[in-house]
């Protein structure tokens, strides 16, 4: 299983060598994952990103990227802090390390 990190390395590279084709998977499977666990933000850009590189605007894209990765940053420290507070632990939703 990837994580985040490695979906988002396969975005910034497909981003670079303008390969819509996965620069959209890479995007699209991000956007899932944040929808997942209540990232709004993240994946709100994930779809940014996607119509991005749908447009052919891979300058874009990167530009986005970049809110991405600090958004990215935001909701990962968001969930350790909440994973780290007394009584959120719980067995059936144990929080990742890597969002």
């Amino acid at each position: 299983m990837e994580s985040a990190e490695e979906f988002a390395g396969r975005l910034a590279y497909a981003i670079h060598l303008c390969d819509a084709e996965q620069a959209s998977g890479a995007a699209r499977t991000l956007r899932a994952c944040s929808s997942k666990i209540g990232a709004h933000d993240t994946a709100a850009l994930c779809q940014k990103i996607e119509e991005a590189i749908q447009g052919n605007d891979f300058a874009g894209a990167e530009i986005l990227l970049r809110d991405l990765v600090l958004a990215y940053e935001r909701a990962a420290l968001s969930l350790r802090t909440s994973a780290a507070a007394p009584g959120n632990s719980s067995p059936r939703n144990p929080i990742p390390e890597t969002v």
